[in-house]
């Protein structure tokens, strides 16, 4: 057992579980602290704790366990974007700019210590049917006016800059949007994407909820929607149909699978192709 002596406003954190513990007020034998943990974490009073409390079951393990596997792919995949956009940029001859993001997407893959080439197939099999219709185009510039237009929703502001980059360097137009309740507002707006790239697990309204209410109520109930998230398609309670999504990538994404799977929802474009600018 760790001993410490703290004193008012004093905190102990734990790194690793995202649990921290401050010391707010102390008067005579009693001490009042505060204790700041993610949700998935119970926090009780040891002379509340039930018996079944101290022995959770497997299913309490199992959701804790797929919890810390979609938030592992979801910082797989930032750093994985990081070094594609890395390759784009080597593309376009800005080798320093390619460098430095290289690094630091090296430098996330290290600090996760995750072996990439041991990792699963980065995008879902069942990202395949796509319902739109036509043959494959390929992308102008972004000053193009057929270049495209994509409404990114996600709730991760660092994730959601990476993609719109990669995805602005292909020639596209992207409008941004941090959860379901904002893509539906910018839906109802000036905005007319041609596509929308949309995370599962949001605040406010989450991906399945945002995928209803585009197809019910919104003005372009039609509109392609790919989901792009850690979620597997198999546990989110949504199909791939005219009802649900156009297509599933389940990260870490290879973002030039999600860009062609765009250009076939896309009016054709010039044949420049996809140009880093």
């Amino acid at each position: 057992m760790l001993v410490l002596s703290r004193g008012e406003n004093d905190r102990i954190v734990f790194p690793s579980l995202g649990i921290s513990v401050e010391v707010l007020k102390m008067k005579g034998s009693k001490v009042a602290i505060g204790i700041d943990a993610p949700q998935h974490i119970r926090v009780v009073r040891h002379e509340l704790l039930q018996a079944s409390d101290a022995y959770p079951d497997q299913s309490v393990d199992a959701e804790v366990n797929q919890m810390r596997q979609h938030e592992l792919r979801n910082e797989i995949n930032r750093a994985t974007l990081k070094l594609q956009i890395a390759a784009k940029l080597f593309e376009n001859g800005e080798t320093s700019e390619g460098l430095a993001a290289m690094a630091k997407g090296i430098a996330e893959l290290c600090a996760l210590g995750t072996d990439v080439a041991t990792q699963e197939n980065q995008v879902s099999e069942t990202a395949a049917p796509y319902l739109c219709d036509g043959e494959s185009t390929v992308f102008a510039k972004s000053n193009a006016p057929n270049g495209g237009k994509v409404l990114l929703v996600d709730d991760d502001d660092n994730e959601r800059t990476l993609m719109a980059s990669y995805l602005n360097r292909c020639g596209l137009h992207v409008d941004q949007a941090s959860d379901g309740l904002k893509a539906i507002y910018a839906l109802s707006s000036n905005i007319q994407p041609d596509v929308v790239l949309l995370d599962m697990n949001m605040p406010n309204l989450n991906g399945r909820e945002t995928i209803k209410q585009i197809r019910a109520c919104s003005p372009r109930p039609n509109v392609p929607v790919f989901a792009v998230t850690a979620e597997p398609i198999e546990t989110s309670g949504v199909s791939i149909d005219e009802n649900g999504v156009t297509g599933w990538f389940q990260k870490p994404v290879q973002i030039d699978q999600i860009v062609s799977a765009i250009q076939q929802c896309v009016p054709a474009a010039a044949p420049e192709g996809c140009q880093v600018v």
